[in-house]
């Protein structure tokens, strides 16, 4: 059954989750993870002396996000069971003889399509706001989770390389979190055309506030929501997420998308720009035959109605 031929709200179990709770509880659980949080760092350093937390740690961050999403998907699961909403249904099993090669190649595509089309976006702004985009990759490369002497920093207990492992992980559990609240909980909710067209008026604004690049946010939602539809699972987009990390891994200790931070850092953009072009030509036509094959899916019985019926 899809949601277009449900002809009463009532008959879809996910109308009866408004989106607006959602937000609702994020704010709520945002103020409280945030504020317990600064709390127990400020009891800390004032009972030990040390202060080692400052808002620019990417993984005390990614820990205090972790937490809000964990209480917000916990609190989603506690109202699907309310309403009767099987979450087995709504993850989905893995298809037989499921071609993993394929998989990894479009994780593979999509991940250098990023790298290629952020270093060209970063060429061309470079000749009307060459500040601004001086400034983006030293803040960028500054803060960089593969810069050694940042992590040495943050703790001489564990190495930079166990430090990235951590990170890593920690980005899979919240990839995890976010996968079920938005391609199993919104997409259900609003359907295909809705979410894809919200989403990308949300990731628009954000890109604005950010100062980031719209277009791979889009781009990456676009092809997890077609990935879901395809698979009906969650565990392969999960799976294609931690293929992800694993390249990014392979990635940066390659050496490939290395600066020199004590040279000019646009000067060296320049002249590596050949490097995102070939990326881009490799990796667009990847996506866009993948989009394209699987675009009619939109049309399709979401996954949680076609795992229910089967």
């Amino acid at each position: 059954m899809s949601l277009s031929k449900i002809r009463f709200p009532e008959e879809n179990p996910f109308d009866r989750i408004k989106v607006r709770q959602i937000l609702s509880w994020l704010v709520l659980f945002s103020f409280v993870v945030i504020f317990g949080y600064n709390f127990l760092f400020f009891a800390i350093a004032a009972v030990t002396k040390i202060n080692f937390y400052t808002n620019s740690d990417p993984l005390i961050i990614l820990i205090v996000v972790i937490h809000i999403i964990f209480l917000l998907d916990t609190e989603l699961i506690r109202q699907c069971n309310l309403v009767r909403i099987d979450i087995k249904q709504l993850i989905g099993k893995i298809p037989r003889n499921y071609q993993w090669l394929k998989l990894i190649g479009l994780v593979a595509a999509r991940f250098v399509f990023f790298m290629g089309i952020e270093q060209i976006i970063y060429y061309f702004i470079s000749f009307f706001a060459y500040s601004w985009v001086e400034n983006q990759l030293t803040v960028k490369l500054s803060n960089s989770l593969y810069n050694d002497r940042y992590f040495q920093k943050i703790s001489t207990i564990f190495s930079p390389t166990s430090w990235i492992l951590i990170y890593y992980i920690l980005m899979t559990i919240l990839v995890v979190g976010l996968l079920f609240l938005i391609y199993g909980m919104v997409l259900h909710r609003w359907g295909t055309k809705k979410t894809i067209l919200y989403f990308c008026i949300f990731w628009g604004i954000i890109s604005f506030i950010n100062k980031s690049f719209t277009i791979m946010f889009v781009i990456s939602m676009i092809v997890d929501i077609l990935l879901y539809l395809q698979t009906r699972t969650l565990i392969v987009v999960c799976i294609g997420y931690m293929i992800d990390g694993i390249i990014s891994l392979f990635w940066n200790y390659s050496g490939i998308n290395e600066y020199d931070l004590s040279l000019n850092l646009v000067e060296q953009l320049r002249d590596r720009v050949w490097i995102g072009v070939i990326f881009l030509v490799i990796s667009t036509p990847i996506l866009v035959r993948f989009i394209y094959q699987n675009w009619y899916r939109i049309n399709e019985p979401l996954p949680y109605f076609t795992n229910s019926s089967q």
